[in-house]
């Protein structure tokens, strides 16, 4: 099955009307009638939903990494997608300043199909605190995004 992500990349001057913190806005269109569920596959990450089938980069240099924290469905085939910044105790990397971000995601899909796009996302004033990664965490997101059954 042949799937393909688009992204917003608007939000020039962050004004956009309507436009949510920390979402960016992506358009699917897919082949041969099945729907890649990868969309709506999430699991638990030490009490936060990550939506393992994604896969986000803020693009800023020296940004922290970025987990998939909601995806909600807005019509016609558009979803917005939350991203939440990810610590992985990385000094060097800062949490994400205020202001338009671009970030790439990625989804994955079944028998190694995936597509990636690049979106903007807005940062307000108010930042949102770093999940922080523990090695327990980063085990289960090995094995979640692997495919495999978590124990």
């Amino acid at each position: 099955m042949a799937f393909w992500i688009n992204g917003w990349n608007g939000d020039a001057a962050g004004t956009v009307m309507g436009r949510e913190p920390y979402r960016a806005l992506i358009s699917l269109t897919h082949s041969e009638g099945d729907f890649p569920i990868g969309i709506h596959q999430s699991g638990d990450l030490d009490g936060i939903t990550w939506y393992y089938n994604f896969s986000a980069t803020c693009l800023t240099p020296g940004s922290m990494p970025a987990i998939v924290t909601k995806v909600v469905d807005v019509g016609d085939y558009v979803w917005s997608v939350e991203v939440t910044p990810h610590d992985w105790g990385d000094k060097d990397a800062t949490n994400w300043a205020p202001g338009v971000h671009l970030f790439s995601l990625m989804l994955y899909g079944p028998d190694g199909n995936q597509s990636g796009t690049i979106a903007t996302v807005i940062v307000p004033k108010k930042t949102m605190k770093a999940v922080p990664a523990t090695p327990v965490m980063a085990q289960k997101m090995l094995v979640m995004r692997r495919g495999q059954p978590m124990t």
